[in-house]
């Protein structure tokens, strides 16, 4: 059994925790800390077996990791059952902030400002060249890689909830399916960070995608 100490805290979610890996700083544990009201402990069971499930699909076909946190299965911690995935760090060592944390913040530089735009369609055509399909994209699910090739990284909401996947084994159809993801995606940008508080080079950023 893994110990974990609450100073190896990362962040979290709307249901999950994250902390660093006690014994392997390039992983990180993700453990459910409470149930959300919309469909309760079953709703978060479903995901989560969503998520499991589409990884071993992935773990199959994918050998270019580098725009989605791998996942290493599971492991019993002191605070619970836990998923173990890999933890996204700059070239510097620093855990990599979230997408959201670099929108929202005041002194973003004009240099990481246009490595984010560029980074963008990277990340789409990353997803349908691989067929990785998401549950949805928001900001705060993704890191900004900071390194000599930068990447936005997917770290979290894996997963095909339809009835049917067949986006998981039908390329077509999985394109299908990112192009309106990552269109809501964009639309979800534009709508959550465009405001009157943002620096104005964020705003006239996200109007240009």
């Amino acid at each position: 059994m893994l110990i974990i100490d609450k100073e190896l805290f990362v962040g979290k979610g709307f249901h999950r925790e994250c902390y660093q890996h006690p014994q392997d700083h390039t992983k990180c544990l993700k453990i459910t800390f409470k149930q959300p009201k919309k469909g309760g402990k079953k709703g978060v069971a479903k995901a989560l077996k969503r998520e499991v499930d589409q990884y071993k699909i992935l773990n199959k076909r994918i050998t270019d990791w580098s725009m989605l946190s791998n996942y290493y299965g599971e492991q019993e911690t002191n605070l619970g059952k836990c998923s173990v995935f890999e933890l996204i760090r700059d070239d510097n060592g620093q855990v990599s902030r979230s997408l959201e944390q670099y929108l929202l913040e005041p002194n973003l530089t004009e240099t990481e400002l246009i490595q984010i735009k560029q980074c963008i369609p990277l990340l789409k055509a990353y997803l349908i060249k691989n067929n990785i399909i998401t549950q949805k994209i928001l900001a705060r699910n993704i890191v900004f890689q900071r390194s000599n090739t930068p990447f936005l990284v997917i770290i979290d909401d894996i997963g095909n909830s339809d009835f049917l996947p067949l986006a998981n084994y039908v390329k077509t159809v999985g394109e299908k399916k990112i192009n309106r993801i990552f269109s809501r995606f964009i639309k979800h940008l534009k709508n959550t960070y465009i405001t009157e508080r943002s620096p104005k080079k964020v705003n006239e950023m996200l109007r240009s995608l």
